[in-house]
């Protein structure tokens, strides 16, 4: 049984990261078509917009608890999806990122209260990420945003494809 729960985590986490990198690939495509149904049926997809947001919100709970994958560039693209014109750059990391926090904060207390989470390797993680944040926003606000946008999707691609065929 803990082999067929592993193969189940592991082949939805690499079928997750390879979703991500679609979405961060197609992201201004999903944008224009938000777009474009926003213009062209804007009373309906307005009243349609609550009910899509909850279920965007499920799908995203969902893929975090199970994978710790999704919040990020899976979130962004449905909310520009969701909110083609409400959305600015600013708005929308605004948005993700404090959508992001709560949720993997109720994740990673129910795995921690299910005694998922191995503390010093969390601790370390940790020591190292901090460095890590403040020189990705470093070179991130440098870097130009379709470089950074194929770079992540490239390595997203290749875990995911490890992942799946491992």
């Amino acid at each position: 049984m803990a082999q067929v729960k592993n193969g189940l985590i592991l082949n939805a986490l690499g079928a997750v990261l390879l979703l991500t990198a679609l979405a961060m690939i197609f992201k201004k495509q999903t944008h224009a078509i938000g777009q474009a149904l926003r213009s062209k049926a804007p009373e309906q997809f307005k009243r349609a917009q609550p009910l899509l947001t909850v279920a965007a919100g499920v799908i995203l709970g969902f893929l975090v608890t199970l994978t710790s994958v999704g919040a990020g560039a899976l979130g962004a693209v449905m909310l520009l999806y969701l909110y083609p014109f409400r959305m600015t750059p600013g708005r929308l990391v605004g948005t993700d990122i404090v959508h992001a926090i709560p949720l993997t904060m109720v994740a990673g207390t129910g795995h921690l209260m299910m005694g998922n989470v191995d503390l010093p390797l969390l601790g370390t993680l940790l020591i190292g990420s901090i460095p890590g944040i403040v020189i990705g926003s470093l070179i991130g606000s440098k870097a130009p945003e379709t470089f950074l946008r194929n770079a992540i999707s490239v390595v997203l691609v290749a875990v995911g494809v490890k992942m799946l065929v491992a």
